[in-house]
């Protein structure tokens, strides 16, 4: 072999090693892809089957909250205690010509039985704020679905007519009787503080609310705003709303109510959050990265920031 063709054959042996290496190496780093690539799905899976099972929890806890809460599972025993208890509310609060009427027949699904009342009456306003307050303060699995309130002429008294649902649950914590513990959802800790804030109330005039407090003029500095709205903003109540928990947030400034469901946004003042959970006394909302809850009567400003292990 003559050394032309030594050194061609030796080039291309060289070449055929470059291109073996080149393959090899183009592999190897393949691998790698494909390695972290399945990284990546199965701690997606992961995080996604770790959020369900947080959900499945807290949806386990909310139905567990809701059977405590149900009127009894025997549905005969539900309809007659609780309707007696209607009217014992309605009795306690002094209303007169009371009637208490039961709809024939409950709404029923394979999950619950919805019963219908409607609570007819006369009273005076502070009567009436006493009712709604042990209507509220009771522990039941209820909601006030509508309230008719008109003037009885050349008198203090007022023509009422309350429409209420109440859910019975065939897992209901009890079979015959009635929750009887106190709700945590009143934003006031007993009647007084009510009857102070609504008794005054003309309920047939224009509501004009009070006036913010004016800041002292400071001329040799530029004016200051006169207040923070989410300082104004409390949380007032949590309710049922179409099976839902729902909360209410009082913008006293505005004299407006927010009703937020779960996933919702709001914007009040400096306080841009979303709702996360709306459970019994309080709700868990984020602003700003951080996971805050608020107890009912607060306002948005009082908000506790939550540790991380309690989320």
């Amino acid at each position: 072999m003559q050394s032309r063709e030594k050194k061609l054959l030796a080039a291309v042996v060289a070449l055929a090693v470059v291109l073996v290496a080149w393959y090899a190496a183009g592999r190897f780093a393949g691998m790698f892809t494909d390695r972290d690539a399945r990284i990546a799905n199965l701690s997606k899976e992961v995080g996604e089957k770790e959020a369900k099972l947080r959900e499945a929890k807290r949806a386990k806890e909310r139905l567990r909250e809701l059977e405590h809460r149900a009127l009894p599972s025997d549905l005969e025993q539900a309809r007659a205690k609780y309707e007696s208890w209607l009217l014992s509310i309605a009795t306690k609060a002094k209303l007169s010509d009371v009637k208490v009427s039961a709809a024939q027949t409950p709404s029923r699904s394979k999950v619950y039985s919805k019963l219908g009342y409607t609570v007819d009456g006369k009273g005076t306003l502070p009567q009436l704020v006493m009712l709604l307050y042990e209507f509220y303060a009771a522990n039941h699995l209820h909601q006030l679905r509508n309230l008719t309130v008109k003037p009885v002429e050349k008198s203090t008294q007022l023509t009422l007519s309350l429409g209420i649902e109440a859910v019975s649950l065939p897992n209901a914590d009890r079979t015959q009787e009635l929750n009887s513990e106190p709700a945590k959802r009143l934003a006031q800790k007993n009647l007084d503080a009510y009857e102070k804030i609504i008794s005054k109330r003309n309920l047939f005039a224009e509501y004009v609310p009070p006036k913010p407090p004016e800041v002292a003029k400071t001329p040799d500095r530029p004016r200051e705003p006169t207040f923070d709205p989410s300082q104004q903003a409390y949380l007032t109540s949590i309710v049922e709303s179409n099976d839902q928990p729902q909360a209410w947030v009082h913008l006293r400034t505005a004299n407006k109510t927010l009703h937020l469901f779960e996933g919702d946004t709001f914007d009040v003042g400096p306080v841009k959050g979303k709702i996360l959970r709306i459970g019994d006394g309080q709700i868990e909302f984020e602003v700003n990265g951080k996971r805050l809850h608020l107890t009912l009567g607060k306002p948005l400003t009082e908000a506790k920031e939550m540790q991380a292990a309690s989320l």
